[in-house]
């Protein structure tokens, strides 16, 4: 089994790594169209891709209130 992590950002930190993953996502998707179909290269920008989407559709908690 894999290890996982969890981790919290607020919303200006959410913008910056999609930003940041977006970029990435971007160079990957090039080599690609410029011929790369290596396993290395597909692979990487899958990964990418599964990052950008598990932040991208990451739902702000709902905040607690001790009553």
């Amino acid at each position: 089994m894999a290890v996982s992590f969890t981790i919290r950002f607020d919303t200006r930190s959410k913008e910056v790594l999609l930003d940041s993953l977006r970029k990435e996502l971007a160079i990957a998707e090039e080599e690609i169209r410029m011929g790369d179909y290596s396993s290395d290269a597909l692979i990487r920008h899958e990964e990418i891709l599964q990052i950008f989407r598990g932040i991208l559709y990451s739902k702000p908690e709902e905040p607690t209130t001790d009553a």
